[in-house]
């Protein structure tokens, strides 16, 4: 009996002891994403809040009508990594450090169609780079400053059209587009329209 009672303990006491293990390396396991949430996320440049249940309403980032949106984590959570950008010697192509993006930074004067603007890039020889292509709609947003206007970009960028920009995303014959004056990426144009282009490549760490 007393041998009985004495294995039933070593198991409770076993168990307790690795259930307590699990339960911190669980309890560990939860803090790290938020960390790594927290790093991950890029700030946008908005500061301003609206309302949840009329979004075009401007409201108190600290009120309990604001919409959990870009400047209620900026201003209240005080969350996310600002682009961190650098320019080559001759400020002709500008590296943004957080996401890995070099991007042209010469200024092409005239708007052109997607077939040209996707040739253009393609074609493009700048800073001894040969692989220039037309970027992303994620890729293009990443550059945006909601917290300016005509153009909403950082003022790194010397050479920027309030206008439209293409990107590569295309579907059914229209291509999407991004429009520098105020951020703005609900867009879309024929192929045979005339947009502007930002040409971007990938830096090799």
């Amino acid at each position: 009996m007393f041998k009985y009672l004495l294995t039933t303990l070593t198991l409770v006491v076993v168990a307790i002891f690795f259930g307590g293990c699990f339960s911190s390396n669980k309890s560990g396991n939860t803090a790290s994403p938020q960390r790594t949430y927290k790093e991950n996320i890029a700030k946008t440049g908005q500061t301003t809040c609206y309302n949840k249940h009329y979004p075009s309403q401007r409201v108190s980032c600290l009120g309990p009508l604001a919409l959990h949106d870009n400047g209620w984590y900026a201003t209240v959570k005080n969350m996310g990594r600002a682009s961190n950008f650098t320019a080559n010697g001759n400020h002709t192509i500008i590296t943004d450090h957080l996401t890995g993006l070099m991007w042209q930074n010469t200024l092409y004067p005239s708007s052109l169609n997607w077939k040209r603007a996707t040739n253009y890039c393609k074609s493009l020889s700048l800073g001894s780079y040969h692989d220039w292509r037309l970027p992303t709609v994620g890729q293009l947003e990443t550059i945006i400053d909601y917290g300016k206007s005509e153009p909403a970009i950082n003022p790194i960028f010397s050479h920027t059209h309030s206008s439209y920009y293409w990107t590569s995303k295309t579907s059914g014959g229209i291509v999407w587009n991004i429009d520098f004056d105020y951020g703005s990426d609900m867009n879309y144009y024929g192929t045979t329209q005339k947009a502007y282009v930002r040409c971007v490549r990938k830096e090799k760490l």
